[in-house]
């Protein structure tokens, strides 16, 4: 998303924000500095950057939705195999290092030294 308009830049900020993500994050999946994702996300929207933001929002739950059937889809698969606590485990897991991508941009999953033990552990 760092190719956006200032506006569309402002409007991301804020759905970004209302969304739950860190300043820091925003920044980086913007392409801007810390300082000005704060300034943006404090500043007014016209209707129509208002409806961007609408869109981002809808398509950002849209990906988290299909990433929640995916989650629950593997662990149908593990189920006859393992035991409750297991599964609970894996799901936060899986839940916790995968994010939803937002179209147009190319904001990677890095996974950390736990999810990559959690994720041969169970054969992700």
């Amino acid at each position: 998303m760092k190719n956006l308009t200032k506006p569309a830049k402002k409007s991301a900020t804020k759905a970004l924000t209302e969304l739950g993500m860190s300043i820091r994050t925003i920044a980086d999946i913007l392409g801007i500095d810390q300082k000005t994702a704060m300034k943006y996300r404090s500043e007014e929207l016209s209707e129509e950057w208002e409806n961007f933001a609408t869109t981002i929002k809808r398509i950002y739950i849209e990906q988290d939705f299909k990433l929640t059937k995916k989650t629950f889809e593997t662990l149908m698969k593990k189920i006859p195999s393992a035991k409750f606590p297991d599964l609970i485990t894996l799901f936060k897991t899986v839940r916790d290092v995968q994010k939803p991508t937002i179209p147009t941009t190319a904001v990677q999953v890095n996974f950390n030294q736990r999810a990559n033990e959690d994720k041969e552990k169970y054969k992700l």
